[in-house]
């Protein structure tokens, strides 16, 4: 739904900045053919105008709608699949015939009170941390309608009493910081006033990560999540990808979000990188979005290549973006035959980790900086 309604958003947007553009283009092309008397090329630009309206913006219409529902603009992009190995069987006695454990469903509670806790909770014993949401998340409806009022206030209130005492009454430095020092004070509590109140909480216990959304609370082993799907800045969260299929969020806005975070991909690296370690030396594929990779070859996009083709192998980062790149003996090394993504693939920072273990040592080796 979220995917949807961004498109929606980027429908609208673009439809109007393609439609300025082609204005912007006849209007370049019409001084440039049409020549001779004002009033002719006026009659001539009007006539083209009311011929091509239509034609215009239904055409923007279109090419925006085939942009948006392309996925390439953010908050349009399809999640890549987020796999570790194929599906568990049925019978599967884990670990002795299995790479991962069964699926087993999320266990979901209703709502207990601090010192009365569901007894699924409460058997788990005392959390190691306990995260909440943080100050300006946790506002209720009334602190925030009181916060909007304020800004409101504060935006309008300077302008009011200076014209009521009488601009010649002060003095101009003065006038423009109380101005000024309002805007910015009052646009500062109306961004707090509309900032989404945050639900979760969150508790990490030794065998599971507990997630509180204010009516439930839903239990996870740590040894049942899949995949951390990477957050991507202004538009989706971290997200906790159970085995059962379930999408769990890690807001933002949580108190020590960072410390959360670390704490959970600690957890997850431990249950799942020996099982992918495992796997890989046993010569089988694990997948990481569009690249799988094994102790033999490594897969893009249904292309194997084996380890023995690969000739170099680089992370680059920069301007907020890290990419994988691959090289291969065929591409003569000039260009990657794999560029990956890594804000963009599930588990990225186990497939960094796996790959410090599988990949040939002569690929592991320090990148020398050029300028």
């Amino acid at each position: 739904m979220k995917r949807v309604a961004f498109a929606v958003l980027w429908t609208f947007l673009l439809t109007f900045v393609f439609l300025f553009l082609c204005c912007v283009v006849a209007g370049v092309a019409s001084a440039i053919t049409l020549k001779g008397d004002v009033a002719q090329n006026q009659a001539a630009i009007d006539k083209a105008s009311r011929e091509w309206a239509g034609p215009m913006f239904f055409g923007s219409l279109a090419a925006a709608v085939v942009l948006s529902a392309w996925g390439v603009l953010p908050g349009t992009r399809r999640r890549p699949a987020a796999t570790t190995g194929p599906g568990v069987p049925a019978d599967c006695d884990f670990p002795a015939d299995c790479d991962f454990p069964p699926a087993r469903p999320t266990i979901t509670v209703p709502v207990g009170t601090p010192d009365d806790l569901p007894p699924e909770v409460a058997a788990l014993g005392p959390p190691l941390r306990i995260h909440e949401p943080g100050s300006i998340a946790a506002m209720s409806g009334f602190t925030r309608f009181l916060t909007f009022g304020i800004g409101l206030l504060l935006l309008v209130g300077p302008l009011v009493v200076m014209n009521a005492i009488g601009h010649d009454q002060i003095p101009k430095t003065t006038y423009q910081v109380l101005v000024i020092g309002g805007i910015l004070a009052g646009l500062m509590c109306l961004v707090i006033a509309i900032v989404p109140r945050s639900p979760y909480t969150y508790r990490v216990h030794h065998d599971a990560l507990v997630v509180s959304d204010r009516k439930t609370m839903r239990i996870v082993p740590w040894d049942q999540i899949q995949a951390l799907i990477p957050e991507v800045p202004f538009f989706t969260d971290l997200t906790v990808l159970t085995r059962d299929g379930q999408e769990l969020p890690i807001k933002t806005s949580v108190r020590d979000f960072h410390q959360l975070r670390d704490t959970v991909f600690v957890r997850v690296r431990d249950h799942l990188l020996p099982l992918m370690i495992r796997k890989a030396d046993a010569g089988r594929m694990v997948e990481f979005g569009p690249l799988a990779i094994s102790s033999d070859a490594l897969t893009y996009k249904g292309a194997t290549t084996p380890w023995d083709e690969v000739t170099k192998l680089l992370i680059l980062t920069g301007s907020g973006v890290r990419k994988l790149m691959i090289y291969h003996r065929s591409g003569l090394g000039l260009w990657p035959f794999i560029q990956l993504n890594l804000d963009r693939v599930p588990n990225t920072l186990l497939l960094l980790e796996l790959l410090k273990r599988i990949a040939p040592p002569r690929l592991l080796v320090p990148a020398e900086a050029r300028w």
